[in-house]
């Protein structure tokens, strides 16, 4: 039909997902939207992820999505980075106790993985034009994330 030629159905995507949130709101929200995209059978929702449980999930192909505010050294330091050398990861940075995690996961991956720095960069609402209907300071608020200079680091197998 002309509706799917103009829009063609979205493929469907096999996945196993596992989250995990310290917040039961946020757990609770992470269900309610799994429901309403019609994955719930797909994902575990958990309240935190530790060390054992990223050795366990850290298959071939396995994408990691990690922004814990500041716990990322305490997540990865009783890892032996060899055995996530088979995933791939995207994690925010921070500095934490004057010291800066990013430094840290460069040292902890640089022998099992390719490690990408991603700058910040500046965010112009009116790209958003799901946001034009805001004025105009809620409109740079919705972009703010509160957070300094610290990069996400794009880290990827090697093996």
């Amino acid at each position: 039909c002309r509706r799917c030629a103009e829009n063609p159905p979205i493929p469907t995507v096999q996945f196993s997902r596992t989250t995990s949130d310290t917040l039961a709101k946020a757990r609770h929200l992470t269900g309610k939207l799994a429901v309403l995209n019609k994955v719930s059978d797909r994902l575990e929702v958990r309240a935190e992820c530790d060390p054992q449980t990223l050795m366990d999930l850290a298959r071939p192909r396995s994408l990691f999505l990690i922004d814990i505010e500041g716990g990322e050294r305490e997540l990865f330091q009783s890892v032996p980075a060899e055995s996530l050398a088979a995933a791939d990861f995207l994690i925010e940075t921070h500095w934490v106790n004057n010291q800066s995690t990013c430094d840290y996961l460069i040292d902890y991956f640089s022998r099992t993985h390719v490690v990408e720095i991603i700058p910040q960069q500046a965010r112009d609402p009116s790209m958003f034009p799901e946001l034009m209907e805001l004025d105009q300071i809620d409109r740079i608020l919705s972009l703010w994330e509160s957070r300094g200079p610290d990069p996400w680091l794009s880290v990827k197998s090697i093996a």
